[in-house]
C-alpha cells in the first residue's frame, strides 16, 4: 500500500510538473500574432460567435461567404456550458467553411501557413479538457497550433486592463460575469452559469418574464405585457410550455436570453412597470457585482469595459445609467461599452 502510494503521488508530480512546463511553453498572444500576414480573430459567445479577419497592418478584411460579402462572418453560440462541445465544435468548423478573404478572395488554404488565430471562446475557463480539441478544429483547416491563441473571453478581455492602471470587466451576455484587476490583486465575481448565478444577464431577464408569464396563466394573476410576444417568440400556445421546453433542454438558455430585447422595448418604450422592475433589479445585480469588484481600491477613473449582448441593445445606454446611480464610489468610475467590438480584435490592438 505504501509502495502504491508513492508510487501515485510520484505519478501525480510529474503530471503537475508537465502541465505547468506546458503552460509555461504556450506562446504569447505578441508571439502567435508575431510576423503573421493574417489574424483570424473570433469572438464566441453564448448567442452568437463573429469572426474578423485583419492584414497584418490590422485592417479589417471582408469574408465572402456563399456570395455574400461583409467585414463580419456570423455563426451560431459557442459557449460550451450552454451548447455543449458538440455544437461548439460544428459552429467554429462552419465558421470557417468556405470563405474567402480580402480584395484577392483568398481560401484558407492559400493562407494558413502565413495566419494566425486569436480566440476567445465563453464558457471555456470552465472546461479545459476541451482545448486540445477545439485547436484540433482549427489545425484541421490548416492552421499551425504554435500560431493558434485560445482562450475565454475574459482571458482576452483581461488584455485591455493594464496592469499598472487597473479596471474590470463587466460582462452581461446570455450570462455574467465581472473581473477585475488592480495592482493589489485580481477578483472574479460570479460567472457561475445560468443554474448556479448569472444575475443581471439576458437569461436572467428573460427568466423573470417567463415568471410573469406564467403567474398571468397559472395564478390568473394581472396580465403581462409580453405573455403573447413570449408565445410568439418560441412558437408557444401558452407561456408554460416553455417549462416543458426549457427542461427537456428544447429551450436553451441562449433561447430564453432572446426575451431580453422584448423586456428593454416593454420598459423603455411601452413604460411597462413590470418590465421597468426587471431592469431595475438586473440593473441592481450588475451594480452589485461592480462594487464587490472595486472595493478596497482607491484607483481614479476606475475604467469598467462592458460586454455582451445586453449591452449592445439600442437602449443599453439608459441601462448602463442605472447601474451608475446603484454605484457610490468616491474616485470616479469610467464606462466602457465595448459590446460591438470583436474581443479578440480588440485583445490584438490593445498588445501592440
Amino acid at each position: 500500500m505504501k509502495k502504491y502510494t508513492l508510487l501515485l503521488a510520484a505519478s501525480l508530480i510529474t503530471s503537475l510538473v508537465s502541465s505547468i512546463a506546458l503552460k509555461a511553453a504556450e506562446p504569447s498572444l505578441k508571439e502567435v500574432i508575431g510576423g503573421a500576414d493574417y489574424i483570424f480573430c473570433i469572438d464566441g459567445g453564448g448567442s452568437k460567435t463573429s469572426l474578423q479577419v485583419i492584414n497584418s497592418k490590422l485592417e479589417i478584411l471582408n469574408i465572402e461567404k456563399e456570395d455574400r460579402i461583409n467585414p463580419v462572418q456570423l455563426a451560431g453560440p459557442t459557449n460550451i456550458n450552454i451548447v455543449g462541445w458538440e455544437e461548439t465544435k460544428s459552429t467554429l468548423s462552419r465558421l470557417l467553411e468556405g470563405i474567402r478573404i480580402g480584395t484577392e478572395k483568398y481560401e484558407i488554404s492559400e493562407v494558413k501557413s502565413n495566419s494566425a488565430i486569436v480566440c476567445g471562446l465563453a464558457g471555456l475557463t470552465s472546461n479545459p479538457d476541451k482545448v486540445p480539441a477545439i485547436r484540433e478544429v482549427f489545425t484541421s483547416f490548416g492552421f499551425q497550433d504554435a500560431r493558434i491563441s485560445l482562450g475565454s473571453d475574459i482571458d482576452l478581455a483581461k488584455k485591455l486592463i493594464k496592469e499598472e492602471e487597473g479596471g474590470a470587466i463587466l460582462i452581461s451576455g446570455t450570462g455574467s460575469i465581472c473581473l477585475s484587476k488592480s495592482p493589489t490583486g485580481e477578483k472574479r465575481i460570479g460567472g457561475y452559469g445560468y443554474a448556479l448565478g448569472d444575475e443581471g444577464s439576458g437569461f436572467y431577464m428573460g427568466k423573470l418574464a417567463l415568471q410573469a408569464a406564467f403567474r398571468e396563466e397559472f395564478e390568473k394573476g394581472k396580465p403581462f405585457v409580453l405573455t403573447n410576444s413570449i408565445c410568439n417568440l418560441f412558437n408557444l400556445s401558452s407561456g408554460s410550455q416553455a417549462i416543458r421546453l426549457f427542461y427537456s433542454n428544447t429551450l436553451k438558455p441562449a433561447d430564453i436570453a432572446k426575451i431580453c430585447p422584448l423586456v428593454f422595448e416593454a420598459a423603455y418604450k411601452q413604460n411597462d412597470k413590470y418590465c421597468l422592475r426587471i431592469i431595475d433589479k438586473s440593473s441592481s445585480k450588475l451594480a452589485n457585482h461592480v462594487k464587490r469588484a472595486v472595493k478596497g481600491s482607491t484607483l481614479p477613473n476606475f475604467p469598467i469595459y462592458l460586454l455582451g449582448g445586453v449591452f449592445k441593445n439600442e437602449e443599453a445606454q439608459k441601462f448602463i445609467e442605472s447601474i451608475k446611480t446603484k454605484l457610490s464610489y468616491e474616485y470616479g468610475l469610467q464606462f466602457i461599452n465595448i459590446s460591438q467590438s470583436n474581443i479578440a480584435l480588440l485583445a490584438i490592438r490593445a498588445n501592440q
